[in-house]
């Protein structure tokens, strides 16, 4: 391997980052998400679905979106919005998410090339795969990837506040990514 694409949350990059220079690649790009809703164990994941899904055993994953609602997508497509506050055994959330994480060192994933995410991203409704995220480029290997996903049309480009509000940082976008990439870095 001489070029490698990293995705990963805070913890796993800043690990990734410690051994970096001892990994001989020739280029090693990294992308990086927020982490929210990484179940620490299936056992765990399964559990917390019984509770809030109606149909637990259809279910391919979920979001805690903006909205106050967890998003569970189903095999079949569909989408099942459940409000956080009315989940049937709130205990079962205990466990789903690992004790180590309550106290994350890097949320924000700073050693990332480009992180993209949806938090603090303004609510538009729809689904998330969908929705607009927000892209952090953090340098010029984050760059050379938007530039990449726009170029190959999988990376809509859009304002970072279209309603002109909100504070203008260098270098945060707001974008919709396909989610069907078959990219080469």
């Amino acid at each position: 391997v001489r070029r490698l694409l990293f995705i990963g949350v805070g913890c796993q990059v800043q690990a990734l980052r410690a051994i970096e220079a001892d990994l001989g690649l020739e280029k090693l790009y990294v992308l990086g998400t927020n982490c929210v809703d990484n179940p620490r164990s299936s056992e765990a994941l399964q559990r917390f679905l019984r509770s809030a899904s109606e149909t637990p055993e259809t279910a391919v994953g979920f979001e805690f979106v903006q909205d106050n609602r967890i998003h569970v997508k189903h095999a079949d497509g569909r989408y099942e919005r459940i409000p956080v506050f009315s989940l049937r055994e709130p205990h079962t959330c205990s466990g789903v998410i690992a004790k180590s994480c309550y106290s994350c060192f890097d949320y924000t994933n700073a050693l990332t090339d480009l992180t993209v995410g949806y938090m603090a991203a303004p609510w538009e409704g729809g689904r998330m795969t969908e929705h607009s995220q927000y892209c952090v480029v953090r340098n010029e290997r984050g760059r050379e990837m938007v530039d990449l996903l726009v170029g190959a049309g999988a990376l809509e480009l859009g304002d970072a506040a279209p309603d002109g509000g909100g504070l203008p940082r260098e270098g945060l976008i707001a974008g919709v990514l396909r989610p069907e990439l078959d990219l080469a870095f």
